[in-house]
């Protein structure tokens, strides 16, 4: 949230700063426009969602966690809450994309908030997997862009974003660090397996250019 820059990125201050916006987004934009009563179960799903950013989820799923917390809800109700979330702009839906049948998958969707500082105000601290912080990042750089994004699935291998703008399209993988043989063979080689002619791109926070086969290869920061 740009306002912290007022702040000079204090961490206490900046702390308050967004656990009262976050206050102020759920009762203003989430529970009053959609008429919500249930705000402790609205705060649960937020919390949820934000625990699990950038990992396939269900409303199926959220109802059987919520199930697993003594709060026996439908998946319908799941679906409400989730459409009056995106509704407010605090987290963004991106639809999981069958890209050898050319469909979309129905079953789960990934989520991102609109700034992860959100996530460690709510859960005070942050989300527990880095991967997941900088693929964050990354997403909410590449809607700036104008991109329409969506995440890919070939056979078993995962993409994690399909760009598209225009007639171009994009395909991006993130990662933390390429720092084994393993990692290296399965984020080059997810975009190696997708036989076309767009562009490929890796996104890590190595110094070192590891391009691959024609594969671009960039530094995260650097992409920012």
């Amino acid at each position: 949230m740009p306002f912290r820059i007022n702040l000079h990125y204090v961490k206490k201050t900046s702390l308050e700063y967004l656990q009262t916006l976050y206050n102020t987004i759920v009762i203003k934009d989430i529970v009053k426009r959609n008429h919500i009563r249930d705000v402790d179960l609205l705060d649960k799903i937020i919390k949820y969602l934000f625990d699990t950013i950038g990992n396939p989820v269900s409303a199926h799923a959220i109802s059987k966690y919520l199930k697993s917390e003594n709060r026996k809800v439908i998946v319908d109700t799941v679906l409400h809450y989730l459409i009056a979330i995106e509704s407010s702009y605090l987290i963004s839906r991106v639809k999981i994309e069958d890209l050898k049948g050319k469909k979309i998958l129905k079953t789960y969707d990934k989520f991102y908030v609109v700034d992860h500082g959100l996530c460690h105000a709510l859960l005070n601290s942050n989300i527990s997997d880095i991967q997941f912080v900088l693929e964050n990042i990354v997403y909410v750089e590449l809607l700036r862009r104008g991109y329409r994004i969506s995440a890919g699935r070939f056979n078993k291998r995962e993409i994690d974003f399909v760009c598209t703008k225009n007639e171009d399209k994009l395909y991006i993988q993130v990662s933390y660090l390429l720092a084994s043989k393993e990692t290296i063979e399965r984020e080059f080689g997810n975009l190696l397996a997708i036989k076309d002619n767009c562009s490929k791109m890796v996104l890590s926070m190595d110094s070192i250019d590891l391009i691959q086969r024609g594969i671009i290869h960039k530094n995260i920061i650097d992409f920012v």
